[in-house]
């Protein structure tokens, strides 16, 4: 069954249409608050480099207004930042000499206006989107109401993210047949750049065909900022993904070297050697899934140490006291160092880390047996190689 009816996208984009006519000369964003929540701010930043910032302005009352003017359109990151609830939300927007209202309400920023950002984004006014994300949302919430007290349990869990997999999966395929009309149907270059940036490395747009779709683009568009950008992000993706398949399992692994806590470095090298099998854990402070993944090292350290298992965690925390402070809240037992390079650091470039966690599982000869070995996964391994 068709998501989208290709009825409805047409109705926006003759709307766009129209409103291209009388293009402003700046952007304007009003907004305003509805409900009890009160902001203290909002910013815009460019995706394309994030430490520049386009706008901002510090919220008094209920609404509010932002104006500036753009060389050319963007992608914009907003944030906007609570003041006596301390929470954060986070959208993006196609950012353009154009008006906007931002609508924000609880713990939800609806974006409206614009002519590319309404092209783009326009499936989150369809009803049956918003009907796909109330179930998901509510989904969600039952089946992992109670997660700290099955956590552990794998048939729980398991059946608890195929639920939440499946909501998911339908507003992501909702999603996607809207964009995909955008990239193949009767629109703009520019429409379909935007479209693209969204679903890149998506089952129908992998790294590779976005790459070539996007040569299509730049004949048209010639030297697009978003182009080039797009492009260098996917040309690094595709060298990490060179450098892990020299990390498969049976390969080698590469030598690291990290601080203690007392200042000193050791080797990876150093604990491999004295272990029948070692996992290399690249973690951090403030990965949320990271420190999920500590009552499973725990279990299994407990009962695999004494036999010749050892862990050798690699914190990517750039500060020594979050890394400090996080050893000290999570009262590991396991060898914990620190790069405070992070993915820029010799460690992070040899295993072309670009995201945690992830760990590689080395025997005593320096060949890696298992990799992304996360949850029971790495029991089920253990288990397979200890015997037991």
């Amino acid at each position: 069954m068709k998501l989208l009816k290709r009825g409805i996208l047409g109705s926006i984009l003759f709307m766009v249409l129209i409103a291209c006519q009388n293009k402003p000369k700046k952007f304007v964003i009003k907004g305003w608050v509805e409900g009890e929540v009160k902001i203290d701010s909002v910013l815009l930043r460019t995706e394309i480099d994030y430490d520049t910032k386009i706008a901002s302005i510090k919220v008094q009352g209920n609404t509010f207004v932002i104006e500036g003017e753009l060389e050319r359109e963007c992608i914009a990151i907003v944030l906007v930042k609570g003041k006596e609830q301390k929470f954060q939300l986070r959208e993006k927007m196609i950012l353009e000499n154009d008006t906007y209202d931002f609508i924000v309400k609880n713990d939800e920023l609806k974006i409206r206006g614009g002519d590319l950002n309404t092209a783009i984004y326009g499936y989150k006014e369809l009803s049956e989107y918003d009907e796909l994300i109330k179930n998901k949302d509510k989904v969600l919430d039952s089946v992992f109401k109670d997660y700290e007290s099955f956590k552990m349990d794998k048939k729980a869990v398991t059946n608890a993210r195929k639920a939440s997999d499946e909501a998911l999966d339908k507003v992501w395929g909702f999603t996607t047949n809207y964009l995909e009309n955008v990239i193949k149907g009767n629109t703009t270059t520019l429409e379909k750049l935007y479209a693209l940036s969204i679903l890149v490395g998506s089952e129908e747009f992998g790294f590779e065909k976005s790459l070539s779709i996007l040569d299509e683009y730049e004949k048209k568009l010639g030297n697009h900022p978003q182009i080039s950008f797009l492009q260098e992000e996917m040309n690094k993706v595709l060298e990490v993904e060179k450098i892990q398949k020299k990390l498969s399992i049976g390969a080698v692994y590469i030598d690291v070297e990290a601080d203690k806590e007392d200042g000193t470095q050791l080797k990876l090298s150093e604990i491999i050697t004295k272990n029948k099998y070692t996992l290399l854990d690249f973690w951090a402070s403030w990965c949320g899934p990271c420190r999920g993944e500590f009552p499973h090292l725990k279990k299994a350290y407990k009962k695999y140490h004494d036999q010749g298992f050892e862990i050798y965690a690699l914190s990517l925390d750039e500060k020594r006291e979050d890394w400090i402070k996080a050893m000290q809240e999570e009262n590991v037992p396991w060898i914990d160092v620190v790069d405070h390079e992070a993915y820029n650091g010799k460690a992070g470039t040899d295993y072309a880390i670009r995201g945690i966690p992830m760990n590689y599982l080395i025997d005593s000869e320096g060949k890696i047996v298992g990799k992304r070995l996360r949850e029971w996964a790495l029991d089920e391994k253990l288990e397979e190689l200890f015997g037991e």
